[in-house]
């Protein structure tokens, strides 16, 4: 049952040993570089992805500024004194004297 001599056999076993370690240090070597590749690449992604939040995040500040000015036209416009606005713009009625 026992094929060749003990050295034989020892020595293709070695063989076999090498190989395998050859075939893993390739294949290591190899997943490092698809690992590194990947992460080349979700770099440049959140690179590009971050440069369209920005200027997503200008535009809505943007919009928003807009919108407080325009809010706070109305309420500068609501605050004028009532005469102001029931007149027109003329100058508020005089209060009355008491009497």
């Amino acid at each position: 049952m026992v094929d060749g001599s003990l050295t034989e056999r020892v020595e293709a076993l070695e063989v076999f040993r090498d190989e395998v370690r050859l075939e893993c240090r390739t294949l290591r070597e190899g997943l490092r570089q698809e690992i590194r590749e990947g992460d080349e690449e979700t770099r440049r992604l959140t690179r590009e992805s971050e440069g369209e939040t920005r200027r997503q995040m200008h535009e809505m500040n943007d919009e928003t500024r807009r919108q407080m000015r325009v809010l706070h036209d109305e309420v500068v416009d609501r605050i004028k004194t009532p005469g102001e606005q029931l007149n027109g713009g003329a100058h508020p009625p005089k209060p009355r004297r008491r009497r």
